[in-house]
C-alpha cells in the first residue's frame, strides 16, 4: 500500500511539473494583419472542408452571431482553393 502512495505521489507531482512546463512554452502571436486578414480579427472559428469538390481544401471563416452589412467584421466569408 504505501508503494502505491509513493508511486500515486511521483506520478502526480510529475503531472503537474509537465503541465506548469507546456503551459508557459505555449505562446501565440495575433498575426491577421501581417499576413493581410485584419478583417477576420472579430471572427469566432474556422471550418476547412472540400466545398466545391476539386479535392483543394476551402475555408470557411465564421463571423459573429449577427452579421452587420456595414461592419465587414461581421460577416462569414468562404475562401475557395
Amino acid at each position: 500500500m504505501m508503494l502505491k502512495l509513493q508511486l500515486c505521489k511521483r506520478l502526480f507531482t510529475a503531472v503537474i511539473w509537465f503541465l506548469c512546463i507546456s503551459a508557459n512554452s505555449q505562446v501565440f502571436e495575433r498575426v491577421e494583419t501581417t499576413v493581410g486578414l485584419g478583417i477576420l480579427e472579430e471572427n469566432n472559428g474556422v471550418a476547412v472542408a472540400d466545398y466545391d469538390g476539386d479535392n483543394d481544401l476551402d475555408v470557411f471563416v465564421v463571423a459573429k452571431a449577427q452579421d452587420n452589412p456595414d461592419d465587414p467584421k461581421t460577416l462569414s466569408r468562404l475562401f475557395r482553393n
